[in-house]
């Protein structure tokens, strides 16, 4: 993953995490990011197959399938698989469309579910059902946190003064990434200085 997409996605974990309606509980955590699905190992090629045909029309491979399984059993998720069998139509387009994460049906979310968790949790159905477009998600729950005006991929200065004194409130963190070679601890250190 982009590092600076990383650095942004962990920012607004933390920007959220003292407000349980707007992050991710223990295990969807270990879902998303540990990627653990031991406890579908066991589980009998009848329920696996009907999970590969949660939409009608289109067989979802076996991976798919487990995982859609592991979505499954988590509380938040417990309405995905009758969502996928009876808006079937808008499901494929989640699986075919080039913006997946934008079409993401809404009728399995539960309420209330604050705009950051539903994006957490659309992000977690994008990883299992779409990874090409786990970045664009990753995006969007980005933007969910601070704001479509919140501009971070374009926020690149070599003015740290400026960026500091003009282009930055309290409300919106400062992001710093350097490239390899270059170490802007000088600029920060002759601005923490000046201050």
């Amino acid at each position: 993953m982009d590092d600076k997409l990383l650095f942004m996605f962990r920012l607004a974990q933390i920007s959220c995490q003292n407000d349980p309606m707007r992050t991710l509980n223990d295990a969807e955590e270990n879902l998303l990011f540990r990627d653990n699905f031991s406890s579908v190992e066991e589980v009998s090629m009848t329920t696996i197959g009907k999970y590969r045909n949660a939409i009608p029309g289109r067989e979802l491979t076996e991976g798919t399938a487990r995982r859609l399984l592991s979505l499954g059993l988590l509380p938040s998720f417990s309405n995905l698989l009758h969502s996928m069998s009876s808006e079937s139509e808008k499901w494929v387009s989640v699986l075919d469309g080039l913006r997946p994460e934008d079409v993401i049906p809404a009728s399995w979310i539960p309420s209330p579910c604050s705009n950051e968790r539903v994006t957490l949790l659309e992000l977690m159905v994008i990883r299992t059902l779409r990874p090409d477009r786990i970045f664009a998600a990753t995006e969007r729950y980005i933007s969910s946190v601070f704001g479509d005006a919140f501009k971070w991929r374009g926020m690149i200065t070599n003015d740290l003064t400026a960026l500091v004194q003009t282009d930055s409130k309290p409300s919106i963190p400062i992001m710093l990434c350097s490239e390899h070679g270059q170490d802007a601890s000088a600029g920060i250190d002759a601005l923490a200085a000046s201050a």
